[in-house]
């Protein structure tokens, strides 16, 4: 995966990546990404490092995602994960893998300067 061709996503004024789009930057299945957080759960803080979208906030998440990437979201989600920049550092950090680029990731797409402007907005 180009991390350069990720769709830039904000949440809640951060940038974000979806659990899918984060395993496919670092080689592993979305599940992966939430084993190990699950795994390492108290290393993590809600709001900073990810948030988590349930009820009537992940429907309308799936149907902001559905307009520009509808694989993103499973159809029968009940939760979803969206990591920002620490939480992806965490991760990367969790996976351990060659195909691991936080360096990449925090250059080509978290520190890049269309935040404000060609960012799409959820929620």
């Amino acid at each position: 995966m180009e991390i350069k061709n990720l769709a830039p996503l904000e949440y809640a004024g951060k940038r974000v990546l979806l659990s899918k789009q984060l395993g496919e930057a670092y080689g592993i299945s979305s599940n992966a990404v939430k084993d190990n957080f699950g795994r390492a759960k108290e290393k993590f803080v809600e709001e900073r490092d990810f948030f988590r979208a349930v009820g009537d906030g992940l429907r309308q998440l799936k149907s902001q995602v559905k307009d520009c990437e509808p694989a993103l979201i499973g159809k029968f989600a009940t939760i979803v994960y969206l990591w920002t920049k620490d939480g992806a550092a965490k991760v990367c950090d969790l996976v351990n893998t060659p195909q691991a680029p936080f360096a990449a990731l925090e250059r080509d797409y978290f520190n890049t300067v269309d935040t404000i402007v060609g960012a799409r907005r959820l929620l």
